[in-house]
């Protein structure tokens, strides 16, 4: 009886020791709180999908630990998890990569509204105006992208975007409608290529010399492959 005592005592002793040095509950070091902006407040119906969205987008930052939780009375989702498993240390340009919408769109033209300058000098095209509003297709028929170091000594490279067999009919359409003329690609509201179409591409492939950084571009595949935010979050900081 007193050796069956004794194994209990130290079983709860080692428990107990494994419950305070965090063994059985991971410590999150980062938190981020967004709050669904779907206009009619009807939040039920975007909350599961937004949270399926946003563990898509951790998973593919290769994130193991991490919780995403919502509260339909509040309106909100949150992500709790440590952004040092992903080696990201910048807490805003990853709340902008989780609450990307992530609509890849081609549109007609490279008309914008403004423009901003990046940590590098280099100008960044926002907001589509005029007949650049026209979408001739979105990122759903697109299947893959990769992207190869261009040639010129720089750290940027071009990325090649690969169609579904729709997407390849569709892109052969509007390369025939718009040859000779200008198409954009953009993601959100970000215009991320331009230039003239000079051939009717029908292979299902379209190679873009972008310039895009490595990371950018890794960034735009991860939200093309988590798949698009069924409406706008926008974080919510703690004040």
């Amino acid at each position: 009886m007193k050796k069956r005592l004794l194994c209990c005592v130290l079983t709860l002793s080692v428990i107990s020791s494994l419950l305070l040095s965090g063994c059985f509950f991971k410590k999150y070091e980062n938190e981020f709180v967004f709050l669904v902006e779907d206009g009619d407040k009807s939040f039920a119906s975007y909350l599961p999908k937004v949270q399926e969205t946003l563990e898509k987008r951790l998973d593919a930052k290769d994130i193991e630990h991490y919780k995403v939780t919502s509260d339909e009375a509040q309106g909100t989702v949150t992500v709790r998890c440590n952004l040092s498993e992903a080696h990201e240390k910048d807490e805003d340009e990853f709340s902008e990569y989780l609450s990307a919408i992530g609509m890849l769109t081609f549109r007609p033209g490279y008309s914008y509204e403004k423009f901003e300058y990046d940590e590098n000098g280099d100008k960044i095209y926002l907001n589509p105006t005029g007949d650049t509003l026209t979408v001739l297709m979105d990122g759903s028929y697109v299947d893959g992208l990769s992207a190869d170091l261009l040639d010129d000594g720089s750290s940027k490279y071009h990325v090649t975007l690969r169609f579904n067999d729709e997407g390849a009919k569709l892109f052969e359409d509007i390369t025939t409608e718009y040859l000779d003329k200008v198409i954009s690609i953009w993601i959100d509201d970000r215009m991320i290529y331009a230039g003239k179409v000079e051939a009717v591409i029908d292979g299902g492939e379209v190679v873009l010399p972008s310039g895009l950084k490595l990371k950018e571009i890794e960034k735009i595949g991860d939200i093309i492959q988590a798949g698009i935010m069924p409406c706008r979050i926008t974080r919510v900081k703690k004040s």
